[in-house]
Formats: C-alpha cells, structure tokens, sequence
C-alpha cells in the first residue's frame, strides 16, 4: 500500500518526523537530505505567522515594558498590512513586539497559551488617537506589520465584517490577559467616568457586562462573527470599547480598511458599511 510506502521511508529516515495518514506518498522532514520517489513537505520551510487577534503585544519605555491585546487589521491599497489596538496601549513607545516583553518575566500574566519567546519587533506605530483631554471619544493607535497576519483571533473566531452592537446581545472578548470571556451588551453608547492618573475622565464608548483586567486593553469583541468594538476600560464587571462607527472612520481617514477573508466577504453579498468607534480610556486606571 502507498501509506505503507511513506511510513516504510520515514522509519529508515533519520530526518523524517512522521507521515500523512490521508496523503498516501506524503511524509515530512525537518529539512531536505536527498531526493526520493515519494512527497516531502519540509516543515522547516512553513511561513510562520503567529499574529493573530487577541494576542498579547507590547513594548518598553524608559525601563518598563507594557502589555496591550492587538485588536484585528487593516490594509492599504497597495497591500501593506497594519495592527491596530488602544492608543494607551502604545502611549509611550513606537517599536511594537509580539509577545509583550512583559511576559518574558512574569508569563502567568497571559491567559493565552503562546509560546514565551523572546520578543520580536513586528512594526510601528503611524498613527494614535488623542486621548489627553478630559473627554474622549476613540482610544486608538495603528501600527505598520513587518508580517503577514493570520486574520483569525487567537480564540479560533473568523470575523467578517465590523458591525454595531445592540443591546442584550451576547457577546465574547479575547483579550491577551484573560483570554476568552463571555458577557453582553449593555449599551450601543454611553458616556463613563474613567479615573486617570491625575483626573476623572469622560469616555464615550460602547458598554459591556464582561470581564477583563489589565492587559486586555485592544481586545476585540464578537458577536458572532462581527467586531463590534475593542475594550478600553473596565471594572472586572463591566467594561467600555470603542464606537465602532469612530474605528473604521479613523482607519479609512488613514487610507486603511479592514482586512477580512475576500472569499467570506463575497459570500456574504452586501457586508453592511460601517465607520468606526469612538471611545476613551488613557492611561486609566481601569486598564492597562
């Protein structure tokens, strides 16, 4: 039998790290030795892209490291990639690393299950909303990506398109602290007080009963397969994110869209038109 034939030359092959059960003359190797009469996949030649939504990323300042969640992507006419996540996710510094440097020394920090490597620079900041004065309305920063992304969350969700949130709708955060948490939505738009560091701030942004904590900042959150926000703040109880309506008209005032799946928006026929989110949450103390 072929499978028998793959298996027989992966024993006797020192480099070889195992065969396919349903690709009859397939096996794989680390890297190539020789040429044989069967398929070989090198596994060391897989394009590796570990960026995906939800991930924890971060940077360093001044002696400290930060951690933040990158939010989804975007892309410009010519192809170019882009990360976007809070603007106070990124306040103080430009390079961007996937992980956090953070993790490096404190890992139980993430609820993610990544592999804690050494950072990697993976772009740089262009662009980050305002969000020193008392009332905001968008906390939101977008970096270049010197990678191509997986346009997938780390949570296994394949969004499709940006939409609203409505009230009571359920709903799932993947944040790069807590991982995936469940809750719904409170309201399409209100206005919170944050407490930042010197003053109470006025925020003005979609609302959730959900559960985060700091390090979240930048999660995307679900309803089914539309982000309806990305989370700013919260209280372990309830959380704000961004208007979605502020995101998308800030990133098409860029030059940027929203990179989704070609093939599943085309399915879809009509994908609602959205811009994007407004909301507000600096240095606040509800996240980081």
């Amino acid at each position: 039998m072929f499978s028998d034939y793959a298996k027989n030359l992966c024993i006797n092959d020192p480099c070889c790290i195992g065969w396919s059960e349903t690709k009859k003359r397939m096996y794989y190797k680390k890297y190539p030795t020789y040429a044989i009469d069967a398929e070989i996949r090198i596994l060391d030649d897989i394009p590796k892209s570990n960026l995906m939504a939800g991930i924890p990323i971060g940077g360093s300042a001044s002696g400290f490291a930060y951690m933040g969640t990158l939010t989804w992507f975007a892309k410009d006419k010519q192809g170019n990639y882009y990360g976007i996540t809070d603007a106070h996710v990124v306040y103080n510094y430009d390079t961007v690393y996937f992980p956090s440097p953070l993790l490096v020394g404190n890992p139980s920090l993430t609820a993610e299950h990544i592999p804690i490597v050494s950072p990697t620079p993976i772009g740089q900041v262009i662009y980050r909303s305002s969000i020193t004065s008392q009332q905001v309305d968008l906390d939101m920063a977008v970096f270049t990506l010197n990678t191509k992304p997986t346009l997938i969350s780390y949570g296994k969700i394949l969004p499709i398109f940006f939409d609203m949130p409505h009230e009571v709708e359920p709903v799932i955060k993947v944040g790069a602290r807590t991982g995936l948490t469940n809750g719904t939505v409170l309201d399409r738009l209100a206005t919170v007080k944050m407490q930042e560091l010197s003053q109470t701030v006025l925020f003005t942004g979609s609302l959730f009963a959900i559960h985060s904590e700091a390090g979240d900042s930048g999660s995307p959150i679900f309803v089914g397969n539309s982000i309806v926000s990305s989370i700013v703040g919260g209280t372990g109880l309830y959380a704000v994110g961004n208007y979605v309506v502020n995101m998308l008209s800030t990133l098409h005032s860029l030059g940027l869209w929203q990179a989704f799946k070609p093939t599943l928006i085309g399915v879809l026929g009509a994908v609602p038109f959205l811009a994007a989110g407004s909301v507000s949450a600096l240095l606040a103390k509800m996240l980081g």
